[in-house]
């Protein structure tokens, strides 16, 4: 039977999600849903990870779900207001990694994290900075700051909070771990152009050690489908 626990790790509101005749030694995956979401967004992409064996932790991004003001509205527009919640998101992952190894019920060695949309983009941001995470999943989200910038013809005046962004992307700590990236053919706000570029220049920094892939879906825009929950589960339990 699967149990979802809602709990508080420091400041961060999440929920727990793990099948209750698995007590202790189990892999972890952390979940990151995307801008204008909650943790309620991912609960069914966590359940089926759990069925097989999988605990979850989602979390409320800051400002989002239970650390809502109710009022909170987000666009593509809000950049300079997107860069605190997503810096803010990549330091709680730390903080959650470091739940992880010091709580017995977990496989300390055995860590994965994916994300949606800009949960996808600090999963990135993620698996560079903590090497901890053995694996990841990015669904509908690109490595590139600038690209997406260019895509969307920001002003100049966003550009510095744009580059900084990028500088909390480094990429190149990613490698060798294995990666997937998922990503609607017809998205209209991720292009799918970039993040074919992004996979290729990663696949260089790859060489022959660790595994990097990139899965597109035709006729998809910026949406999950159920073909993206199961490729992420089977990643992970194959990976983790």
């Amino acid at each position: 039977m699967l149990q979802v626990e809602k709990l508080n790790v420091g400041e961060i509101p999440l929920y727990h999600v793990q099948d209750s005749e698995i007590d202790s030694n189990c892999p972890v995956v952390i979940a990151l849903h995307g801008l204008g979401e909650s943790k309620d967004s991912l609960l069914p992409y966590a359940e089926q990870m759990a069925e097989h064996g999988v605990s979850v932790l989602i979390p409320d991004a800051p400002h989002h779900g239970d650390r809502s003001s109710g009022e909170d509205r987000y666009t593509l527009a809000s950049v300079q207001r997107m860069l605190p919640i997503l810096t803010g998101s990549l330091k709680e992952v730390g903080a959650l990694v470091d739940y992880v190894k010091t709580t017995s019920r977990f496989h300390t060695s055995r860590i994965g994290i994916t994300g949606v949309s800009m949960g996808g983009a600090v999963t990135l941001g993620a698996m560079a900075r903590y090497p901890e995470l053995r694996t990841g999943v990015a669904l509908l989200t690109m490595g590139s700051a600038r690209r997406f910038a260019r895509h969307h013809n920001f002003p100049k005046l966003l550009w510095p909070a744009v580059s900084y962004l990028d500088s909390l992307l480094d990429r190149r700590r990613i490698p060798p771990r294995s990666l997937l990236m998922l990503n609607g053919a017809e998205d209209p706000i991720i292009p799918v152009n970039a993040v074919r570029e992004f996979v290729q220049e990663m696949k260089a920094m790859y060489g022959s050690g660790g595994r990097i892939e990139m899965v597109e879906y035709p006729g998809v825009g910026h949406e999950v489908v159920p073909d993206m929950i199961d490729r992420t589960r089977d990643w992970l339990r194959t990976y983790l």
